[in-house]
């Protein structure tokens, strides 16, 4: 499952003794009563899309918030997500050699929060905070057809565009982090090396944040000459008769020198076991789950999007449409960055993990696969980051 289904779940559901929160004042709705189960999609699980909207507009943020912090709990303490034999973790990862355990791997990553920052979405939804609270440019939501996105707007600025309490686990400000921004910039550089691209909301200068000197600014050269091998591999999967210029040798040594290089900021150490007390752990997180918390009202045509008739094909569209409205312009490749980061989620965490250390299983992966259609036009634009 992904975040927003995680913490769904752990909010509604005894984890490892645990118990299922409960709201502070009001009643939970009568569709997260029971309490409903993720269903099955295949290869993964998730709620129905109305159990999802009613969860996240519940009328009570301090709820949101405590579901958000048992969520970390559960992740860093390795409580497992299961009832009635299946298993709907995402913390676990396959064929991990050696194998750790499973339910202390962290799922996500922060090139996720990178990714979809980049579009410029936290940006875009603090203009539309912004406009909601202070005029009726973006007329009212406060009829009952118009509950749910009301209330989303509520939550959205009480969880992520005001400053946690000192209790919260995902709170990455004070009085030495005193912008959130700066910091997530900060946490960014340190690790890939790289900003974000583009400045501050209210100006065309940049953001002021401290420029670590230990950072990863290699990264994007040995992670795209991964790819590149990655690819030249993949195009010869099924290759009999001709030249053959896969280099396995030089698929192994770059995934190893991006997993020590993103290993390193984070710990001395060579596995995930103490993740909790990684640095950027938390920054991590936090991160993530708002940038999830954005994804997820963009990524089909929700109540929000219907409320401010930015209806569109994609998040990508929805997400420009928005934009346009409020005044800000999403990045231009702002379909591309979305379609590719949960995908780049799992790869880095793989990557991390070691999974790709090894030779022989490094062939297996690709000579198993088939030469595809060639890339979308999402696709080949996803390949440029900023």
């Amino acid at each position: 499952m992904d975040l927003i289904n995680n913490l769904v779940f752990t909010a509604l559901n005894n984890v490892s003794g645990f118990p299922a929160l409960s709201p502070h004042f009001f009643s939970l709705p009568a569709l997260l009563n029971g309490p409903p189960l993720p269903l099955a999609r295949g290869n993964y699980f998730s709620y129905d899309i109305d159990i999802i909207e009613e969860f996240c507009a519940i009328d009570d943020a301090a709820f949101l918030e405590d579901s958000i912090q048992k969520h970390w709990a559960d992740m860093v303490t390795g409580r497992n997500y299961a009832t009635g034999g299946s298993t709907f973790s995402v913390f676990s990862v396959t064929n991990p050699t050696p194998p750790p355990s499973v339910v202390l791997i962290p799922p996500y990553h922060l090139i996720y929060a990178y990714l979809v920052e980049n579009t410029r979405i936290a940006q875009i939804f603090e203009r539309l905070l912004y406009l909601y609270m202070h005029d009726e440019k973006l007329n009212k939501a406060t009829t009952a057809q118009n509950r749910v996105a009301f209330q989303w707007m509520v939550n959205t600025e009480n969880l992520f565009f005001k400053y946690l309490g000192n209790t919260s686990y995902r709170n990455i400000t004070s009085q030495v982090r005193q912008s959130p921004d700066a910091t997530r910039r900060n946490a960014y550089f340190r690790m890939f090396g790289m900003d974000l691209a583009f400045g501050d909301i209210n100006s065309t200068g940049p953001v002021n944040f401290y420029k670590a000197e230990s950072n990863n600014q290699p990264f994007i050269i040995i992670f795209e000459k991964f790819l590149s091998e990655i690819w030249q591999a993949y195009t010869n999967a099924r290759n009999q008769v001709g030249p053959n210029s896969t280099d396995m040798f030089t698929i192994v040594d770059t995934a190893q020198k991006i997993q020590e290089m993103l290993m390193s900021r984070r710990t001395t150490e060579t596995t995930f076991f103490n993740y909790r007390y990684f640095n950027l752990s938390k920054e991590e997180y936090s991160s993530v789950v708002m940038m999830s918390w954005l994804y997820e009202v963009v990524s089909y045509d929700s109540p929000l999007i219907q409320f401010l008739r930015c209806n569109g094909n994609t998040p990508g569209e929805r997400l420009i449409n928005i934009g346009n409205k409020v005044g800000i312009n999403a990045h231009g490749k702002s379909e591309g960055l979305l379609d590719i980061a949960p995908v780049m989620n799992t790869l880095l965490r793989r990557i991390e993990l070691g999974d790709y250390n090894i030779e022989v299983e490094v062939r297996t992966i690709i000579e198993s696969q088939t030469v595809g259609s060639p890339a979308t036009p999402a696709q080949k634009q996803a390949c440029v980051f900023c």
